[in-house]
Order: structure tokens, then sequence, then C-alpha cells
């Protein structure tokens, strides 16, 4: 990819004008509209950053050196995005927002346990892409909509949940589901929710019934918590909408993980 995605953005800004960063749905509308299905990593990461009210943060500056080293922190403690990829692309927002140009120089690391030793050079501003190896460096997390965080690693990825107990007396309660098992979670609320209408059609008014499902899921009718709980009383689902809702969610996390792990 090496220079054309910060090509992209430059024509992009050309055309929009950069205050298009101000609104985040419409600029990501436009951004995958002009991609073409290019960029998807890259355009996640920029929307991230945006998010993070970057762009105000950067038109404001009267120091981007500070600012600089500022947002390159905290995108990295917010997403666990290594410092690389994420000095890149800070550098390409300065770059095409206020023309800043930091110096660079280079730096000679370690490569092996035998002290040798290898001069690489930082890319320059005007150069952003993302190679996956050093992306994920360490665990790379996102909130779900439907509550729950996604967590990829080089290793593998997973959804964790974490439900707080009633007051401080009571430990949460944690659930874990492995990307693998994500397919079998999609079809268990699927079917486990068409058991909970056929029972609520069955189940005498005001009457109070509770079942397990399948994936250790939870059935309930009446009472405290109704629906379809992934857990226990936790994360009730009665309604069609929250179901699409929860499924549409474990689609988006299949899909990130499958474009960032492959």
């Amino acid at each position: 990819m090496d220079n054309k995605f910060s090509t992209f953005i430059h024509n992009f800004i050309k055309q929009y004008n950069s205050d298009v960063f101000c609104n985040i749905s419409k600029c990501k509308s436009l951004l995958l509209d002009h991609a073409k299905g290019d960029y998807k990593k890259e355009i996640r990461l920029l929307l991230q950053a945006l998010e993070l009210d970057f762009y105000t943060t950067i038109m404001n500056s009267k120091d981007l050196n500070i600012t600089r080293m500022a947002l390159i922190k905290q995108f990295q403690d917010e997403y666990f995005i290594s410092e690389e990829i994420t000095t890149s692309l800070i550098d390409l927002l300065l770059l095409e927002l206020r023309n800043f140009k930091p110096k660079y120089e280079s730096k000679v690391i370690k490569v092996d346990k035998k002290q040798e030793t290898s001069e690489v050079k930082k890319l320059p501003p005007n150069t952003f892409s993302i190679n996956v190896n050093k992306l994920l460096q360490g665990t790379y997390t996102e909130k779900l909509k439907t509550g729950g965080k996604i967590n990829i690693s080089k290793n593998g990825w997973y959804i964790e949940y974490y439900f707080p107990g009633p007051d401080l007396r009571y430990n949460g309660t944690l659930v874990h589901i492995d990307g693998k098992q994500i397919d079998a979670y999609i079809t268990a609320w699927k079917e486990n929710y068409e058991q909970y209408l056929s029972l609520k059609d069955n189940i005498p008014k005001d009457g109070k019934f509770e079942t397990s499902g399948k994936m250790n899921m939870t059935i309930r009718i009446g009472g405290y918590a109704e629906g379809v709980c992934l857990k226990s009383y936790h994360m009730p689902v009665n309604s069609k909408n929250k179901l699409e809702e929860v499924i549409t969610d474990y689609q988006y996390a299949k899909k990130l993980a499958n474009e960032l792990l492959n």
C-alpha cells in the first residue's frame, strides 16, 4: 500500500475539505464509497482517531510537537496499536490537516540475542500502511454496541462480557466466547429465541417458566429479565430487534477478526 492511502486521503480532503472529519458518520460513508472496498483497515483506524476527537485537537493545537506525542500515546493506550502504526497515522493527519512534518532519524535496534544491530528507518510522514504482524503486537480491543468487548491478538480472538453484581457485596459475572464458537452462538441465539416465542405463546398469562437453552443460555418467561439471557439473568433478549442487534455485533466481530488476522 505504501503511499497509496496517503494519496487517497490527500485527494479526499481536497475534494471535501478537512471539516468533513467533523461529521464521523458522513465521513465514514464517503470514505467507504470512495475507497470502493480498499483500505478497510486504514479507514477503520482513521475513524477511531476521529472518534477520539483528534481532528479538533490537531486543528486547535498551538504546539503540534507536543500534540503529536500526546495523540500517539492516547491512541496506543486506547486501542493497543503498535507505535509504528500509530505514529504513521498521526503523522498523516498532521501533514494533511496542518502541513506539519516531524523530523525523522534512523534508529538502531537489537534484532536477536547475539546483539546484532540493524539500522531501521521509521516511515516518512506521508506513508501510512498496515502490517498486521506489527499492528497486533499486543491485543486489539473494541467495545461492541450491545455490550461486551472483542479482543484480537496474534493467537486468536474472543468476545468477553463482564456483568457487575447487584451491589458491592456480590462478585460480577464474566462470560468468555471464543472466536471459534461464534457461529454456534449465533445459531443458539436464533434457536433459543424461537423457543422463547413458542413458550411465551403456551405459558398462561402472568405465568412464569425458566429452562436452559443452547450454549448454556437461559430462557425465561415472566418475572425479572424475561427473554433469552446469555447467562443467568444477564443480557436478556426479548424482541426481534434486540436479537438482530446481538447477531449483527457477532457478525461484525467475526469479520473484523478475519480482516486483522488473515
